[in-house]
């Protein structure tokens, strides 16, 4: 590959891989029980569903099943990823709407965050 074509791609792989992880930190979230709240969870579980493929393929390592385990987590996964991204989107277009009661967290654990570490569960727990 040339110079010219190294550079642009390398930019690229910085600009959608590394930058985007360096600003996770600097979120806040909102206080619990406000419609802010219910808005980031929703868009953070929405785009963040994937990640139940991986938790869900790590709580079935190692059982002794009739099934695969790479499939049956994979499975688990997959259900459970969209059932996280349809709960995130109900949030998403209800976010006025306090349903349920205080705007509480639909799912536990309230973000899917939290399966890789970022959020403690102290910071998401809701204190209504």
């Amino acid at each position: 590959m040339s110079r010219q074509k190294l550079i642009p791609c390398f930019s690229f792989f910085l600009l959608f891989t590394i930058f985007p992880f360096s600003s996770l930190q600097a979120v806040e979230l909102a206080p619990p029980g406000t419609v802010q709240r219910k808005l980031q969870r929703g868009l953070i579980n929405t785009f963040l569903s994937p990640l139940e493929i991986s938790h869900e393929w790590e709580r079935v390592k190692g059982t002794d099943a009739l099934v695969p385990t790479w499939l049956t987590g994979f499975g688990r996964g997959l259900w459970c990823a969209g059932i996280r991204a349809v709960v995130g989107i109900y949030e998403i277009v209800s976010a006025p709407i306090p349903s349920p009661p205080d705007y509480r967290p639909m799912q536990q654990p309230e973000f899917a965050l939290q399966y890789l570490g970022f959020l403690k569960k102290d910071e998401a727990k809701d204190e209504v």
